[in-house]
């Protein structure tokens, strides 16, 4: 291979100074200025690195439960056993939980008046059931994320899987502002704590074969292509 030189001359001090620069080096300077310039071809690469990198198709699937509960029963007691067998049985997530070691509870309860009528002294129970994590709980919650006393436990992601087609301004060139369509398609795909809770629930399915199809919407600028806006489901 040959390289073609060319002399420039500049002035440094009293005296010119001749650099000497290659094709090549023309040819490299030369590409990486029009990749400045923002580009107004929008390819399928492009919208896909957009669209999955974006904050909306980010947004993941969780499950959720509560550590401070409390329910209040008047004119009938219930005993705590009674009352942590019908609190378990209504929620299957933390029976889950609970089954696979991840929470304990405590249990207290109040008397208390709750109202006086002309038959006499109406009397309420006040039931309070904390959750807490035990300590296998509090090693699996790395990647879960508490608020409060919410707990919020990611049960899938979206999984980007191609660009089925682009829909833009034909026969001429695109001008700045106008806008570009894009149709996409992505799935759900279960953590290891989503396998393992739709496995033992089946309300908690993820069905992680149904192919999704997306649209979004990209403008011009300046500086090239933004993402809009982004309709997961179409």
């Amino acid at each position: 291979m040959f390289k073609i030189r060319f002399l420039l001359c500049t002035q440094s001090g009293p005296f010119p100074v001749i650099v000497y620069l290659s094709l090549l080096t023309l040819v490299a300077a030369g590409a990486t200025m029009i990749s400045c310039t923002g580009s107004k071809d929008l390819s399928r690469a492009r919208a896909a690195d957009l669209i999955q990198n974006s904050a909306e198709f980010k947004q993941i699937s969780v499950v959720s439960f509560g550590t401070a509960n409390k329910e209040t029963i008047c004119e009938r007691q219930v005993d705590e056993g009674q009352y942590m067998n019908n609190f378990f049985k209504g929620n299957s997530l933390l029976r889950f939980l609970r089954s696979q070691g991840f929470i304990e509870f405590r249990y207290t309860s109040q008397k208390r008046v709750g109202w006086v009528s002309m038959l006499g002294t109406h009397y309420c129970w006040d039931h309070n059931v904390h959750l807490t994590l035990t300590e296998k709980g509090m090693s699996e919650s790395r990647g879960w994320r508490q608020d409060g006393n919410t707990w919020y436990i990611p049960q899938a992601n979206r999984e980007f899987i191609e660009v089925t087609g682009i829909t833009k301004p034909q026969g001429r060139p695109v001008a700045m502002g106008e806008m570009a369509e894009v149709e996409y398609t992505w799935k759900w795909v279960p953590t290891e704590f989503g396998e393992a809770l739709q496995r033992s629930v089946p309300e908690y399915q993820i069905d992680s074969a149904k192919i999704h199809e997306g649209l979004a919407r990209f403008q011009l600028y300046d500086d090239g292509w933004r993402l809009k806006s982004l309709s997961l489901n179409r």
